[in-house]
Parts: C-alpha cells; sequence; structure tokens
C-alpha cells in the first residue's frame, strides 16, 4: 500500500530532485525550515496549498496537499501540536494528518 504512494503528480519520493520538482511545477513558490528542522517548498496561495518535504541531500522525502480552513495552516498546526499523531491517505492520494493535545483534537 505504502509502496502505491510514493509517486505522486510526477513525484517519486525519495528519488525527485527539488530542482526537478521546481521545473515540474513552475508555479510560485516558498520554501523554508519548520520548527522540526524539515526543508519544505510550498506551491499555490489558495487552497489545496500543495508542501513537499525534502532532505539535505536535495530529495524530495514526503509530501502533503493541504486545503485551509478558516487561516490554520500546515505550518501554524505543526508550531502547534509538533508532528501528527496518525497520516492517512484517501483515495485521491490526499494526505490527512490528525494532531491530539489534551481534550484538542486537528485534523
Amino acid at each position: 500500500m505504502a509502496h502505491g504512494q510514493q509517486d505522486v503528480q510526477g513525484v517519486t519520493l525519495g528519488k525527485t530532485k527539488l530542482s526537478e520538482l521546481r521545473t515540474m511545477r513552475n508555479d510560485e513558490a516558498s520554501s523554508g525550515k519548520n520548527v522540526d528542522g524539515w526543508l519544505y517548498i510550498t506551491f499555490r496561495e489558495t487552497p489545496p496549498v500543495y508542501t513537499y518535504y525534502y532532505s539535505e541531500e536535495d530529495s524530495i522525502i514526503e509530501w502533503a496537499r493541504v486545503f485551509v480552513v478558516d487561516g490554520y495552516t500546515v505550518t501554524r498546526v505543526r508550531e502547534a501540536f509538533g508532528k501528527p499523531d496518525t497520516t492517512t491517505f484517501g483515495e485521491d492520494l490526499s494526505k490527512r494528518q490528525t494532531f491530539r493535545s489534551g481534550d484538542i483534537v486537528v485534523a
């Protein structure tokens, strides 16, 4: 099951380089390092927002497609909660993460 999710929109996790991704997407992008130390690049300003995490060796190691609701971005959620408690994938390969802290649950 996980093997089938390593190829998303022309990106092969662990093999696609950041420069290839930039050429392929040809969109405006923002990039940086999050509080957990992950390097990332984000494409699109309107939902869905595509975020790709990459290693120091310049290969894409994880991806996320985020539908932003009421100003909550993946960056803000990760800053508040850290790493997700659960991660699942929808039939369309959309990534769904659940974060928990006490009685608070963010999905």
